[in-house]
């Protein structure tokens, strides 16, 4: 279960809109850019949860074919 409190925020200058990214290691990384406040970035990824959640379980299935 994705939990909201392991993901990684990253200010970031170069960066024009919230990027979320998942790792394959299951880890998420959320890009910010510098005019977007850390409130509305947490908002963001609390409403793309049901995504990152598919997002981490499509990458442990394929981890899993792999192995």
């Amino acid at each position: 279960m994705f939990d909201l409190s392991s993901v990684e925020i990253k200010k970031s200058a170069r960066s024009r809109s919230l990027r979320i990214t998942v790792r394959a290691d299951g880890s998420v990384r959320v890009s910010e850019p510098r005019f977007v406040s850390r409130e509305t970035t947490l908002r963001f990824v609390e409403a793309k949860r049901d995504w990152i959640e598919k997002a981490i379980d499509d990458n442990s299935q394929e981890q899993a074919l792999r192995s």
